[in-house]
């Protein structure tokens, strides 16, 4: 390897780590299209308790169940979602 190439090769390392410990740190958030309930309820201006009544009830926006515990929201659902229950001004009764 040239020294050119060496050199190239340890910034490489040193922003791959500083980038990894920003991550593991919170620094740098990482953006993901599934959120959890806490973060899904935030969107949905509801309680993490009002989306599982939702969730129990068979309403409410889609979700993911990859494990018996674990339920997790896509970002567009939760969009979709609060999109379809708009209500236009003296539409409603």
């Amino acid at each position: 390897m040239s020294a050119n190439s060496d050199f190239a090769q340890e910034i490489a390392e040193a922003v791959l780590s500083h980038i990894s410990t920003m991550i593991r740190t919170g620094e740098l958030p990482v953006v993901t299209e599934f959120v959890g309930i806490e973060e899904a309820a935030k969107i949905c201006d509801v309680t993490p308790a009002g989306l599982k009544a939702m969730r129990d009830t068979a309403r409410g926006p889609t979700y993911s169940k990859p494990t018996p515990r674990i339920v997790r929201y896509r970002v567009s659902d939760l969009e979709a979602w609060l999109a379809s229950n708009r209500v236009e001004p003296g539409a409603e009764n």
